[in-house]
């Protein structure tokens, strides 16, 4: 029998990232709902300790942690993936022997007169 492939995950949950202010999010809507960190913890059957530091931000949780997360609280925690910005000043696409000469050869010292 051949081996099996990993399945590639889907791609809305590749292009999904954990949104920036997830802890105040989880805290506010945890305490709106009167749930303890306790409460919420056995309820996606998880530790307090990681209830804890989820809401201090000390720990960022994955996909499957954010979507029992979004399903008890019914809060939205996974935002599309930002795109990441070019710089304004991009390189040149371009390298000429005359470049490789700079960055390889030796700082040419000043003829004495």
């Amino acid at each position: 029998m051949p081996p099996r492939k990993p399945s590639a995950l889907p791609k809305e949950v590749q292009e999904l990232e954990v949104s920036d202010n997830f802890s105040e999010i989880i805290r506010k809507r945890r305490t709106k709902l009167g749930l303890s960190q306790d409460e919420l913890a056995k309820r996606i059957n998880q530790k307090l300790s990681l209830i804890q530091k989820i809401e201090t931000g000390s720990f960022i949780p994955d996909t499957r942690l954010c979507r029992l997360l979004e399903h008890e609280l019914k809060v939205k925690l996974l935002v599309p993936l930002k795109e990441a910005e070019l710089p304004k000043n991009p390189a040149p696409s371009e390298v000429t022997l005359g470049d490789i000469v700079k960055i390889k050869g030796k700082p040419k010292e000043p003829i004495p007169p």
